[in-house]
């Protein structure tokens, strides 16, 4: 689907938070040095993103990668509030029943207020 001549892709990942509270024996406790953790998962989602592009994605493509961290249907809102962009494509998990109740549906948020056209696939 995507072409050189198209302009250039960008590849987004968001990151869940790291836990800010760990459970023990004596209940929860505040996590004091979140930064480690904050620098490993961006780490490895860069090496996520950056793994998936080589496979993904035809050489001669421009891409740029994007890892944010947060909420996947919030950040999606406002990186596509900041414009330049004229089609999101997008997986799902296809969940159905309680787990899609309870869970929710990033696809289906992302779907309901995008300001430009949503390809979902499975």
């Amino acid at each position: 689907m995507a072409r050189k001549d198209l302009g250039t892709i960008t590849l987004m990942h968001v990151a869940p938070f790291p836990p800010t509270v760990v459970g023990d024996v004596y209940g929860p406790m505040p996590m004091l040095d979140v930064e480690p953790v904050i620098a490993q998962i961006g780490a490895e989602s860069r090496h996520l993103v950056a793994r998936q592009a080589a496979q993904e994605i035809p050489a001669d493509v421009p891409w740029t990668p994007l890892v944010v961290m947060g909420f996947p249907a919030d950040e999606i809102a406002a990186q596509l509030e900041r414009g330049g962009y004229d089609l999101v494509v997008m997986g799902t998990h296809g969940r159905r029943g309680l787990t899609h109740f309870f869970l929710g549906s990033v696809a289906e948020r992302v779907l309901r207020h995008s300001p430009v056209p949503v390809l979902v696939t499975r």
